[in-house]
């Protein structure tokens, strides 16, 4: 547990590219799906208007963040050009994955206090 990272990608989906946004991200949950064992969670909630969207993505350790991005990169780079993000970094990640994120301008949190039950 003391190793999980989580984040919380935060989307503005551009006027008229709701459709495209959706398409998008079920092609990048079914790559995760189907190429990521090891993803503990990654789970996509849409306001009521359809304009914001919050993805939760749940990981067993720093390392997979770059297995992430090497799976979803190009999938990624077509929802930028529909949407904007903001990143928020749950947990303390190793300089590799900071170097992936940093450019998606990711703000990094780290563990105060706290337990799960699972």
């Amino acid at each position: 547990m003391a190793n999980q990272i989580q984040y919380a990608v935060k989307w503005t989906i551009h006027d008229g590219k709701l459709d495209e946004f959706k398409t998008l991200a079920a092609e990048a949950t079914a790559l995760v799906e189907a190429n990521e064992p090891d993803m503990l969670g990654y789970h996509w909630y849409m306001d009521a208007s359809e304009t914001h969207c919050t993805l939760i993505e749940q990981y067993p350790s720093t390392e997979h963040i770059l297995v992430h991005l090497g799976n979803v990169g190009e999938t990624l780079g077509k929802l930028l050009e529909v949407s904007d993000i903001s990143i928020d970094v749950f947990g303390e990640i190793d300089d590799n994955a900071r170097g992936a994120l940093d450019p998606l301008g990711a703000v990094y949190h780290s563990h105060a206090m706290g337990f799960s039950r699972y």
